[in-house]
């Protein structure tokens, strides 16, 4: 059996529509409370966010080159994929 390109990318199935629809409706459900938060504190919730992400990337990087099976020189592509991306967006 093969499943078609809406069933799954590479090796990941992909979300449940409806999964995806109660993600979404929480993020209505909640949109007050997020413009209810003050600037100050919405900047101090990026500045954990990132502060986090930068102190979690090291394990994650290594976790996924050793998946891989590949060298550890070779997590430069882990990192710009993700946490350089991920920091630059924050």
């Amino acid at each position: 059996m093969t499943s078609s390109p809406s069933d799954s990318i590479g090796r990941y199935p992909c979300t449940p529509r409806p999964v995806l629809d109660r993600a979404l409706a929480t993020l209505a459900d909640n949109r007050q409370r997020w413009l209810d938060v003050s600037l100050g504190d919405k900047v101090q919730y990026l500045r954990d966010a990132a502060r986090t992400s930068f102190a979690a990337a090291p394990g994650f990087v290594d976790a996924a080159v050793a998946a891989k099976g590949v060298p550890p020189e070779m997590g430069s592509e882990d990192w710009l994929a993700t946490f350089v991306t991920q920091l630059r967006t924050i």
